[in-house]
């Protein structure tokens, strides 16, 4: 049942003032839409269901503030990094940001170092290459220590290029060895067989008796590439 708001009545964080002309969706489909009087005063319009949902719950205002603040106290905020941190942020928790509701509504995260602190952030990205080319990545290293669901720290991110970052995670879901570019190989599937992809050019390096040899050789490949691959931590056997 459809529920009428007056004058005044508050939903979650807003005033509601009046009711205006639906918003009609590309679909065809209209959304009830309304002029609302945000807690700092200003008025602002947008669809009644945005505010019950919570995904609007200001003018702009508190996002204003947040930058004006980050402005005085690292003076990065023009950089492309400082764009990187703030567009997570966004995703994660801003339910008016266009990536919501593939992120933070599917519990996406930050951690509490990133999260409350840019400069950590951007400490981590500086010691671990960041570039302005690069992507960052915090779908492999989650998946891969069976962190679920996923969150942004050091611990489950790197910065990749875009076909290192597919790759990556197609050699991840496909590959019947736990190491990055090593897969079971041979008709009877009795060696192992090791390739990386950089740039989107695969590179086949070779066959192996062992897991452990064929991770070694994708290390070894990846140190020649230059590639952004997560470096496989290999089990080294000490035989005395």
């Amino acid at each position: 049942m459809r529920r009428t708001f007056k004058e005044g009545d508050k939903i979650h964080s807003v005033y509601f003032k009046k009711e205006l002309e639906p918003h009609i969706q590309p679909s065809g489909q209209k959304k009830r839409k309304g002029l609302f009087v945000c807690r700092c005063g200003n008025e602002f319009e947008t669809t009644v269901d945005n505010v019950r949902r919570e995904h609007s719950t200001s003018c702009g205002c508190e996002a204003k503030r947040l930058t004006s603040i980050a402005k005085t106290t690292h003076g990065d905020s023009r950089s492309s990094l400082y764009a990187r941190w703030a567009g997570i942020k966004a995703r994660c928790y801003d339910k008016n940001s266009n990536s919501y509701e593939r992120y933070g509504a599917r519990g996406v995260t930050m951690c509490d170092e990133w999260k409350d602190s840019y400069e950590a952030f951007r400490d981590w990205s500086i010691d671990n290459m960041f570039s302005k080319e690069l992507d960052i990545d915090k779908d492999y290293l989650s998946d891969k220590l069976g962190i679920s669901p996923a969150i942004y720290s050091p611990e489950t991110c790197m910065w990749m290029s875009k076909s290192n970052n597919n790759s990556a995670v197609h050699s991840l879901s496909g590959s019947s060895s736990k190491y990055v570019g090593v897969s079971l190989g041979g008709r009877n599937r009795d060696h192992w067989i090791a390739k990386i992809s950089k740039d989107g050019v695969e590179h086949y390096i070779g066959y192996f008796k062992t897991e452990n040899e064929a991770a070694i050789a994708v290390n070894e490949k990846m140190d020649e590439l230059g590639s952004f691959h997560i470096r496989n931590k290999v089990e080294v056997k000490i035989f005395s």
